[in-house]
């Protein structure tokens, strides 16, 4: 998984600098957009985790909107190319092989010529050195603090940790004068569920991405939490992807047949017609829990070290559940886990996430 790579984060952070730099002082910037600019190729780079580009695909519907003839072309990593395939209205999916630099700039160079290109990593200094390489007429990005990423794109927007991701993403559609007001929005193609049931309650306990351990919520809570829902007759799935599926295995076994584990059967997609047909989505602060977002299906959402007015689901159906801590949702980008010792999630207790379960069940 690109995101947790401690080599890319050391290549990023030690290397990538100094080249920004040095690329800056190569660049030639443009001052300002033509008034007749009406793009034909628009190259978008997002080489992040999940969620983060689930929350991409509101600002991609304001982009067509604004410029339908165009042909739109996204440049993911791994991590991210399972959920580009829900998105409306995109012409070509190209997978950079992001491990390796050098072949990930030999694909954008074989790419052709674009008109616009958007980057949507808010701190990478990598999004920027590939945005560099792109032969492309404009090219917009975030200037983030304390990140040197900012040289290499001729409109840099500044990067917010007050506001939710989703509106920063929305900002950089401004240079353009596009008023992004699109919501998530991800297209299941009327896929059919997977799954034999019509009326079941979905668990994603695991997170992923940089020390996702620490926003995890206990395996007795969620046991504790689906004995109180079995009781009432509820049938249980445990979702996950193929590296989750031990750890899902063993929380089944002792849920004594109270869970039924599903992690790694399924693919994203299919996984995510699962989410969309469920009655209700139980999830801690990751990917799945902002795919539910997405496709308007009630959730509860355990957030503990991750900031709600940051990364919140954007959905009227979520009720979040925090810590009522002032040293919580701490986490702006995904990794300052430096800043707390407190176990913010263990501050969640079973009762009040199931009172609010009990509240989107009724």
């Amino acid at each position: 998984m690109e995101k947790g790579n401690t080599n890319l984060h050391f290549f990023d952070r030690y290397v990538g600098i100094p080249i920004l730099v040095f690329l800056g002082l190569l660049k030639f910037v443009k001052n300002k957009l033509p008034r007749d600019f009406s793009p034909k190729r628009i190259a978008i780079l997002n080489i992040s985790s999940i969620g983060d580009t689930v929350l991409m695909s509101a600002p991609m519907q304001d982009l067509k909107l604004r410029y339908p003839e165009a042909q739109i072309e996204i440049f993911c990593g791994a991590t991210n190319v399972g959920v580009l395939g829900m998105f409306p209205s995109i012409s070509k999916i190209h997978k950079l092989p992001v491990t390796n630099v050098y072949d990930s700039i030999s694909e954008i160079r074989k790419a052709g010529e674009f008109d616009l290109v958007i980057d949507f990593g808010p701190w990478p200094r990598l999004n920027a050195i590939f945005t560099y390489f792109f032969k492309s007429k404009f090219s917009i990005g975030f200037k983030s603090k304390n990140q040197c990423r900012h040289f290499c794109y001729d409109y840099p927007v500044v990067h917010s940790e007050s506001n939710h991701e989703l509106d920063n993403f929305r900002a950089l559609l401004l240079p353009l004068n596009i008023e992004a007001k699109a919501n998530p929005l991800l297209n299941l193609s009327a896929k059919s569920n997977p799954l034999p049931e019509s009326n079941y309650i979905l668990f994603h306990p695991w997170p992923g991405g940089y020390k996702s351990y620490m926003k995890e919520w206990s395996k007795e809570n969620w046991l504790a939490l689906a004995k109180k829902l079995s009781d009432l007759g509820h049938k249980i799935y445990v979702t996950g992807a193929k590296a989750d599926m031990e750890v899902t295995d063993e929380l089944v076994k002792q849920s004594e047949g109270t869970l039924h584990g599903i992690a790694g059967l399924y693919n994203l997609l299919d996984t995510a017609v699962i989410v969309q047909n469920a009655t209700l989505l139980v999830s801690v602060n990751t990917g799945i829990m902002h795919i539910g977002a997405a496709l308007d299906t009630n959730m509860v959402a355990l957030n503990g070290p991750t900031s709600v007015k940051r990364w919140g689901p954007v959905s009227a159906n979520a009720i979040n559940i925090y810590p009522q801590n002032a040293k919580c949702g701490y986490l702006h980008f995904g990794y300052e886990y430096n800043k707390s010792t407190v176990n913010c999630m263990a501050l969640i207790s079973v009762e009040e996430v199931f009172e609010a379960v009990l509240k989107q069940l009724n």
